[in-house]
């Protein structure tokens, strides 16, 4: 879990922000490298990408920029032609980025702007659609889903009427707030506070009362009452600007935001009603912003369809060792050395149960579970373990529950024996065991581009992973 923001020294009317990360949250923070006297890291993912913008002030045009890691130099994200100005405000596991572009230097109150997604670092932007009705919009947070939060809003004499809005692909769907929550949101283009939105659906935001009064808030999906989040107790005000994966919420916290001296302080809600805590300030910063926050630094698990629960018994050449504790450093399967054993999780929401001596006496020799696609051998040919529901009423769907399952990689396509059923290994040009066969570097992207696109539907992006794979781009 890493954390990144900015900090903030002011010079009279000359304001110097620098970009921080923190590798945890009990880390000293440390700068990032900066091209520019501006600069602000507004997100973070898990494979350490970080996204922000920067200029040469606060009241200058902002560019979209992008850390390939905590220790690399920025580089420019992709602008529109005409378009001028952009801020790029999170990035998801895939490496797509959402933020905004302009025609005009950003800190304009009076300019247009524009809802932007890329692709990819490398992609020119791509513009969302607007809310009908309104003129510009601003996208603050992306999930690996593609699901994508932020406003969309108006001008009329100074005053901002905007609304909060959720994308699914293109297309906005304003989010519903109760009457108590002002419809007025507050954006400072200079400091550029984001809200975020996780792989659950949950929601980091904030609120405005009386225009003056800052209050974060958390929703746990789109269409939930908010939660406001607690603040310390010697503060009266906070903005909620990213959440992980984990429900971890960062932001800050102050008794002014209007008032240029203000002391602003980061903090890190570890759930929507836990006390926030604080995190360890850079020295000789006047104020410091949490804006972004990745998840737990561990590799995500890919989805799969051919595999077993921890557990199963598998004989290999050294004895009946349950598959989820076999050692390919010193175990081996008919002879052959083991490649990896495969961790995966299901779409599917059941297994198949196979009671004892369901296919035949001591066949299976005792309860075996496995996924609906796994092959058993019977009469001579590999048959995937649903096709046995008809077969027996011994044979049944038992429920999922979202645990990590198991399969062997070996070198050649072969069969293990569990429980006397005589299962298929994991095939080696299935795309899991290319996945496990790539650089252990390469894997949480390309796990995150297959999950996202399996639970999509997204049959362009599976192609395009599978393609990558099959072809090791």
């Amino acid at each position: 879990m890493s954390i990144v923001g900015a900090g903030v020294i002011s010079d009279n009317e000359n304001n110097k922000v620098t970009p921080f990360y923190w590798s945890n949250t009990n880390a000293k923070p440390v700068k990032l490298q900066s091209n520019s006297n501006v600069s602000i890291a507004s997100d973070i993912n898990d494979l350490g990408q970080i996204v922000g913008f920067s200029g040469e002030s606060t009241i200058g045009t902002y560019i979209p920029i992008i850390w390939d890691t905590p220790n690399s130099k920025p580089t420019t994200l992709p602008l529109l032609e005409e378009y001028i100005a952009g801020v790029a405000k999170s990035i998801n596991n895939l490496g797509r980025i959402v933020g905004f572009i302009g025609k005009t230097a950003t800190q304009n109150i009076n300019s247009t702007f524009l809802p932007v997604t890329w692709a990819t670092p490398t992609d020119k932007p791509t513009i969302l659609d607007l809310f009908d009705g309104y003129t510009s919009g601003i996208a603050t947070g992306i999930n690996d889903l593609g699901q994508i939060v932020g406003y969309n809003f108006n001008f009329d004499n100074d005053i901002i009427n905007s609304i909060f809005v959720i994308w699914t692909n293109t297309k906005p769907t304003q989010i519903p707030l109760p009457a108590a929550i002002s419809d007025v949101f507050f954006f400072t283009q200079s400091l550029a506070f984001s809200t975020g939105i996780n792989n659950l659906g949950q929601i980091s935001s904030f609120y405005v009362v009386n225009n003056d009064k800052f209050v974060p808030i958390f929703l746990s999906s789109a269409n939930s009452t908010p939660t406001t989040l607690r603040l310390p107790n010697d503060k009266t005000q906070g903005l909620a600007s990213g959440i992980n994966n984990s429900g971890q919420i960062v932001g800050i916290s102050g008794n002014s935001f209007a008032e240029i001296n203000s002391i602003i302080l980061p903090v890190i809600w570890n759930n929507a009603n836990s006390k926030p805590t604080a995190l360890q300030l850079p020295d000789g910063y006047d104020s410091v912003f949490a804006l972004g926050i990745s998840g737990p630094s561990i590799s995500p698990t890919p989805i799969s369809n051919i595999c077993f629960p921890a557990g199963t018994p598998v004989q290999t050449d050294q004895g009946l060792i349950h598959i989820d504790d076999i050692d390919p450093r010193t175990h081996t399967i008919n002879n052959q050395p083991i490649l990896h054993i495969t961790k995966t999780t299901t779409l599917d929401n059941y297994l198949i149960s196979f009671e004892k001596n369901s296919l035949e006496r001591n066949i299976p020799s005792r309860k075996t579970l496995m996924t609906k696609d796994h092959k058993i051998r019977f009469e001579g040919n590999l048959v995937p373990a649903y096709r046995f529901l008809d077969y027996s009423d011994k044979v049944k769907k038992v429920k999922y529950s979202g645990e990590i399952l198991y399969n062997v990689l070996l070198a050649e396509y072969d069969t293990i024996n569990v429980n006397n059923l005589e299962c298929e290994t994991l095939h080696p040009d299935n795309i899991i065991a290319k996945l496990y066969m790539r650089e252990l570097k390469e894997q949480p992207r390309l796990i995150c581009q297959l999950n996202s696109s399996l639970e999509n539907k997204d049959f362009a992006s599976y192609t395009e992973v599978v393609h990558r794979l099959t072809h090791n781009l």
